[in-house]
């Protein structure tokens, strides 16, 4: 009465209230290797137990259940009967919700690495998500990028310097992914950028690279130097730009002069 399978329960044992209700079914669960060797460490010698296993299909989400002294019953047991929906619902809610900052967390990074500006439009062109990037434009400069989007999603123009792709996903409304490729304009505030900042040659390389997504490994290799060096190449333009992550380094860069 006490073990069952993790993560994933057997049938008999999803979503059932387990009553020990009769002598031998008592006999067992005091028998259980769990039951006489662990839970006296616990402080529950000689309780009666009562439980459910709350599963989502065969994902086990939680153990719900109480000791005691006293015998459990069936009036006990239909009360916890009473609770195995509202408690599903609530858990199952608490795993989507979990699930989608995760999802959440990996679109940021996903975006973020990019290094163009990006924007997730919904079906009227209206923004719903901005990478970093697309966060440090001015406002007439994202709104400019918007606007220009909302023609390519209408089909009443083309325009090379922007991509959109469409996002689909049963159940869920259409989206689109929309982003401003690199540019003149790019290289142009990179040349103003590395002024403003006091870039070195090498350090402008590393930065370009760095707008484009890449890793410190792939930047080495495609600079011809060691990764370490890349490293200290990265560190050296955090400090003079006076921010502490990647992110943030491509966030000033898109949003900021001295």
């Amino acid at each position: 009465m006490t073990a069952y399978r993790v993560p994933v329960p057997a049938p008999k044992e999803r979503n059932t209230v387990h009553l020990l209700d009769t002598e031998k079914a008592r006999k067992q669960f005091a028998e259980a290797p769990i039951v006489r060797d662990l839970f006296p460490l616990l402080g529950l010698r000689g309780q009666d137990q009562i439980r459910v296993l709350i599963c989502d299909g065969s994902h086990l989400l939680a153990w719900v259940g109480a000791f005691r002294l006293e015998r459990f019953g069936p009036r006990e047991a239909e009360r916890l009967e009473m609770l195995v929906e509202p408690l599903g619902r609530r858990l199952k809610l608490e795993e989507s919700l979990r699930r989608l900052s995760v999802k959440g967390a990996a679109l940021d990074v996903a975006m973020d690495a990019l290094g163009s500006p990006a924007f997730i439009l919904d079906a009227r062109g209206r923004v719903v998500h901005a990478n970093q990037a697309g966060r440090a434009l001015s406002r007439e400069e994202r709104a400019n990028v918007v606007e220009k989007g909302k023609g390519v999603l209408s089909g009443t123009r083309d325009d090379p310097a922007l991509s959109l792709l469409r996002v689909q996903a049963a159940g869920l409304p259409s989206h689109s992914l929309l982003v401003q490729h690199p540019s003149d304009s790019r290289d142009e505030r990179l040349t103003a950028f590395a002024r403003c900042w006091g870039l070195s040659p090498r350090q402008r390389e590393v930065l370009r690279e760095i707008l484009e997504g890449k890793t410190n490994k792939v930047i080495g290799a495609k600079l011809g130097i060691q990764e370490s060096t890349v490293e200290l190449h990265v560190t050296s333009l955090m400090r003079k730009v006076a921010v502490e992550n990647r992110s943030e380094l491509i966030s000033a860069f898109w949003s900021r002069m001295r």
